[in-house]
């Protein structure tokens, strides 16, 4: 006899419904009855929202259960499933829940043996249910082997999985031209500097935050090429009379060497002026227009002797031959090819063991696109290149040098993805433009009020930071940044320096850090998909404590100061109120009834302070034994929020929507609680971010300002 089952897959996950087995990769997950039971509901009806009553009517039919018993088994599934698994299953607010993650459905054919049959073997008439039963079997396999070949042809099609990058420098200014070490842990690359005045080399070691500076010129440094063995780089620097000196230094430090010249080629800036690279037999450096008298092609140049040996040269003057990338096995040069921007393409040249051209320059097969900056992969056979249509748009693509197949796209990659460089071990670096992003600016409250103030950036990074809030002492500062590639709370002291990752969700973002009072614990808000929740975070190991768990969202937690409860904004009862919840855990409580978000108490504990939105934010409080709400402030900006003091309140206020100012004004005001006045702190140019808080003791205040985007490094480990 035959039966059919299917087993579903999705990410690393593969569900046999007929074995009632689940496994991740080849590691066995256990669930209970039940918790199978609910993952096969969710995945045979992926991509649909079901309700609560469907779930629950195929969990327990005909049995009437408690109205907590599907958020537990949801809660005890997700769990079992791990942090990738369980967010396949998105909770869908006041409905029910959806199984979001991709599934493939192989169906199996399971073949029992059939009852005895007594009669001849070689019997041909067969009876129609037993043939009936054989066609269903092998019309069973023909669709195993078509959904099989319709996964593989797809995979084949779009030639390679998602790559999932990171950040590999976040420095304020331009990081280009990445370089990996022959042990690919360290990247020499050039960065113009925290000012962006000046183009040097530096060294960013594996594991360590602050990059290494290579160069200290005043001129302008460029296109850092680690030799093969390890010790030295090879870099350009621009000259005052228009030439290119081509040096070399011992890594990590040592006296510059030249070792020759070479004239502009291209009318690219230092930083986009790819010229040289090294060869693998770590005596020669390929140079991009260094021999005299000769159009603007490619030598190799000893850096032994200084010799200079021609290997190419365009037939034309207007033509130049930049970029070269030699194989890892030194057999092929590849290079650019071309005049201006957009016309270049890839070319390859083999070449012989003694460093001599064989044949002559062939195109590579790129598909007729503006082909930039080629770099190899470890086995010598395939190259990568940027595709650049615009200087919005600057795609990956690899394909091999020799052959007729066509290039393929690495897909998840950044729009912009420049100076591609493979590490040995296969690993990718490119440089990246990012937008515009938050940054967290200091001002100083204890200077002369009648001077203008002025903002200082700290912990600069060129991706989003925002939510800075200073801890009871004053020592450090906690907020979010995205700079680890997702967002997460960070920790540095109070001048910026000494940075420190606390949490590590990868992938949900966390948010709006607040300390507790005594200063060990931090509590925020994780985005999980469609809600949030709150968390709280030790703020010396990292570890996490998840508060609540449940379908709303949930965020804008602080503390209470005694440190015995948290308060948050929640949408539970329909809208968002403010509640409060024991820090110990237990129910929630709900103080307000008409309205509230991001509340805080007061540093005397006497009152609950919390906003409205409206046609403008306005501030409101309560007491917080109980009683009715009064506004204290009719507008403020309300990213900003507030921040309430001891005697006052710091807030940051929009500019008036009568007067138009480019960029626009906004102003940092205080509110005298005893006497009821408000005095102007200082004007702020320039938009403002999410985010405020005042030092303890009343001598500096952070605040978030929106800033335009740079050029930072990226990276990709092993790319296959």
């Amino acid at each position: 006899m035959t039966k059919v089952h299917h087993i579903y897959e999705f990410g690393t996950f593969r569900l046999d419904t007929s074995a009632r087995r689940l496994v991740s990769g080849n590691t066995p997950i256990t669930l209970t009855p039940k918790s199978f039971e609910l993952l096969q509901i969710l995945v045979e009806n992926h991509g649909r929202a079901l309700s609560k009553s469907e779930i629950q009517q195929a969990l327990w039919p005909d049995t009437h259960v408690e109205e907590g018993n599907l958020p537990f088994q949801m809660s005890i599934l997700r769990r079992a499933l791990g942090l990738e698994g369980g967010k396949a299953i998105e909770t869908v607010p006041r409905h029910g829940y959806l199984f979001s993650a991709p599934v493939l459905i192989a169906p199996v054919t399971d073949v029992t043996p059939s009852p005895p049959d007594d009669r001849n073997p070689d019997d041909r008439n067969i009876a129609p249910k037993h043939r009936h039963f054989r066609l269903l079997a092998a019309a069973a396999v023909i669709l195993s082997a078509i959904v099989g070949g319709v996964y593989l042809m797809s995979r084949e099609r779009t030639g390679m999985p998602p790559l999932a990058p990171v950040p590999l420098t976040s420095f304020p200014g331009d990081e280009f031209m990445p370089s990996f070490s022959p042990d690919g842990k360290d990247v020499a690359f050039v960065w113009n500097g925290p000012s962006g005045d000046n183009w040097d080399i530096y060294v960013k070691v594996g594991g360590v935050e602050q990059p290494l500076r290579i160069t200290s010129s005043e001129k302008q440094d460029f296109n850092p090429d680690w030799s093969p063995d390890g010790r030295q780089i090879a870099f350009a620097r621009q000259t005052e009379s228009g030439a290119i000196d081509i040096l070399v230094k011992p890594y990590p430090d040592g006296p510059e060497r030249k070792l020759g010249e070479a004239r502009k080629c291209t009318a690219f800036t230092a930083k986009l002026d790819k010229i040289l690279d090294w060869h693998p037999d770590n005596e020669h450096l390929i140079v991009a227009g260094a021999a005299p008298g000769r159009n603007c092609g490619l030598s190799a140049l000893s850096t032994v002797t200084g010799a200079l040996t021609p290997l190419t040269e365009p037939p034309l003057p207007s033509e130049m031959h930049i970029a070269p990338a030699v194989s890892p096995d030194g057999r092929t040069l590849a290079f650019m090819r071309g005049s201006v921007w957009p016309d270049f393409s890839i070319q390859a040249l083999a070449l012989s063991a003694e460093l001599k051209p064989i044949n002559a320059p062939r195109p590579v097969n790129t598909g007729n696109r503006t082909e930039l900056w080629p770099a190899w992969f470890p086995d010598s056979k395939e190259i990568i290149f940027t595709s650049s249509v615009s200087s919005a748009v600057g795609a990956l693509f690899r394909v091999p040098v020799y052959g007729a197949a066509k290039p393929v796209q690495l897909h998840g990659l950044d729009p912009v993805a420049y100076f591609p460089s493979i590490s040995a071990d296969g690993s990718l670096a490119y440089a990246t433009g990012s937008p515009s992003k938050g940054a967290i600016h200091r001002f100083d409250l204890s200077s002369n009020p009648r001077l203008p103030r002025k903002a200082i950036e700290i912990a600069a990074s060129t991706y989003l930071q925002q939510s800075p809030a200073y801890s009871p002492d004053g020592v450090q500062i906690a907020f979010e940044s995205e700079r680890s590639g997702h967002r997460e709370i960070w920790i540095s002291s109070a001048d910026g320096t000494q940075l420190r990752q606390l949490t590590h969700f990868a992938g949900p973002s966390a948010q709006a850090p607040l300390w507790s009072p005594d200063g060990t614990r931090i509590a925020c808000s994780v985005a999980l998909r469609r809600h949030r929740e709150i968390f709280i975070v030790d703020a010396q190991r990292g570890t996490t404590q998840r508060l609540t768990s449940d379908d709303y969202d949930d965020a804008g937690a602080s503390w209470s100061r005694d440190g015995k409860w948290i308060y948050f904004h929640s949408n539970r009862s329909g809208e968002y109120d403010v509640w409060k919840m024991p820090v110990a855990g237990g129910d929630s409580i709900r103080l307000t009834r008409d309205g509230g978000f991001g509340p805080q108490e007061s540093p005397d504990g006497r009152f609950l302070y919390f906003r409205k939105h409206g046609q403008q934010t306005s501030l409101w409080r309560i007491p917080v034994e109980g009683g009715p709400e009064v506004c204290v402030l009719d507008r403020l900006f309300q990213p900003a929020g507030a921040v309430v003091v001891k005697g006052g309140i710091y807030f940051i206020v929009p500019p008036d929507a009568s007067i138009l100012s480019s960029p626009p004004e906004f102003q940092l005001r205080f509110l005298d609680l005893p006497d009821g006045k408000v005095r102007d702190i200082a004007s702020i140019s320039g938009p403002v971010g999410w985010g405020i808080s005042v030092a303890p003791d009343r001598q500096s205040l952070l605040f978030v300002r929106n800033k335009s985007g740079a050029f930072d490094l990226k990276l990709v480990r092993h790319v296959r």
